[in-house]
């Protein structure tokens, strides 16, 4: 949107050509599209005008910011992506927990893997989160994986 269209043009626009713009634009997804036009030319109207001088100095740094959001989103859907490839190369269960993705599994292999030994104390129990006095019976051994960010080279 703002790519597109300046305060002034939103605020000179009619209202229905707003909602058709909004509705074109982000594929049908604001629930209530007019009240969001109408609250879009509320704000519009209300902002702040700079002179032309400002102007280019506020429009470029707004565009080389959102450049760079755009490029690091590519770059985090890269890495989702490296991650979710090379999960499927470690066996493991964690996935098949709801809610539990590739990237969130890895993390948790991650921290898993930065313990020393396959011996764990209660304590060490406790920090996962477990309730030593209600479990009778613990692992005695347990695999340990290099975190993914290791196996991806990222340090």
């Amino acid at each position: 949107m703002i790519q597109e269209l300046e305060p002034e043009q939103i605020v000179q626009m009619p209202l229905q050509e707003l909602i058709d713009f909004l509705v074109d634009k982000s594929n049908n997804r604001f629930e209530n599209p007019e009240e969001t036009a109408k609250e879009l030319q509320k704000v519009a109207r209300n902002s702040l005008r700079l002179d032309k001088v400002m102007k280019y100095s506020v429009n470029l740094s707004l565009s080389v910011t959102l450049s760079v959001i755009q490029h690091m989103e590519s770059k985090v859907k890269k890495l989702d992506k490296a991650i979710a490839k090379l999960m499927k190369t470690i066996p493991n269960t964690l996935e098949s927990v709801q809610g539990i993705g590739p990237v969130y599994a890895a993390d948790l292999l991650g921290d898993i893997g930065r313990f020393k030994t396959t011996a764990l104390s209660p304590s060490t129990w406790d920090s996962f989160g477990t309730n030593t006095n209600l479990v009778n019976t613990r692992p005695t051994k347990l695999r340990v994986y290099e975190p993914a960010t290791n196996i991806c080279g990222i340090t």
